[in-house]
C-alpha cells in the first residue's frame, strides 16, 4: 500500500510543477494578447 501513496505524491508533484510552469506562460500569453489589443485600439483612435 506504500506504493499507492507514493504514486499519489508523484502525481501531486507533477500537478504542482505543471501549475508553476504553466502559470507564467499563460500570463505571458495574455500579456502579449493584451498588448496587441491595446495597439489595435490605439490604431482605431
Amino acid at each position: 500500500m506504500f506504493t499507492g501513496s507514493q504514486t499519489y505524491l508523484l502525481v501531486a508533484l507533477l500537478v504542482i510543477i505543471l501549475y508553476v510552469v504553466y502559470r507564467p506562460v499563460k500570463e505571458k500569453f495574455t500579456g502579449t494578447t493584451l498588448s496587441t489589443e491595446e495597439k489595435n485600439s490605439l490604431e482605431l483612435e
